[in-house]
């Protein structure tokens, strides 16, 4: 209602001005966001104030050192008798190194995922529905390996070996309709896996 608030000293370092050397207010908090997200703060701060739900707004704030970084605001809103709100208490933090790793990693895997594609090798992964036990005997754990197991990634590469033309005609399917029991090899290639601790993974899929 009056506009004015209270920061701690952290509040003032995280826009690079000195504790207690201004007077907090929520003009002195919008002039620090960068001008091409004031407008979205300010929406979200009304709209928190006039709807049910807490406020939870990113944006990015130039400190007065020049240096651009990147915030997360959240605050609960206390309201009057009335139901109005009255004033915000919540806390900021500065995201700027998580937005900018989590960009990193979706680059990373946005280039292993362009290299799986275009690899001639057949590359694939195996997910299981249920867990297997490393103690359950041999017999058990590949048929467990058989019946739960499922293609959950792969490129044409392998698709091709399997002698499908798309890896999303392969994504999905069931070990056991991939692998016939007549396949001796592949069986026993499994077997060994499962004996190894299920740390060799040399597969032969076929005869």
């Amino acid at each position: 209602q009056t506009k004015e608030g209270w920061w701690s000293d952290e509040m003032f370092r995280l826009l690079g001005k000195v504790p207690g050397g201004l007077v907090p207010t929520l003009d002195l908090f919008i002039s620090s966001v960068h001008p091409d997200d004031r407008e979205k703060v300010i929406q979200s701060a009304a709209k928190a104030r006039e709807g049910p739900d807490p406020l939870d707004v990113e944006f990015r704030a130039i400190r007065d050192d020049g240096v651009s970084r990147q915030f997360q605001s959240r605050a609960e809103v206390v309201r009057d008798s009335a139901g109005k709100g009255v004033r915000l208490v919540g806390t900021t933090q500065d995201i700027t190194d998580r937005r900018q790793a989590e960009g990193a990693l979706r680059a990373s895997e946005e280039r292993y995922r362009a290299f799986i594609a275009q690899s001639r090798d057949g590359v694939w992964r195996v997910e299981l529905e249920q867990p297997i036990p490393l103690d359950l005997p041999e017999d058990e754990a590949l048929e467990r390996l058989l019946r739960h197991g499922y293609i959950a990634e792969c490129n044409d590469g392998m698709a091709e070996i399997i002698g499908l033309s798309r890896a999303e005609d392969l994504i999905g399917k069931r070990i056991e309709s991939l692998v016939p029991a007549t396949e001796t090899r592949t069986v026993e290639s499994f077997r060994s896996t499962i004996r190894g601790g299920w740390q060799n993974a040399t597969i032969e899929l076929k005869d």
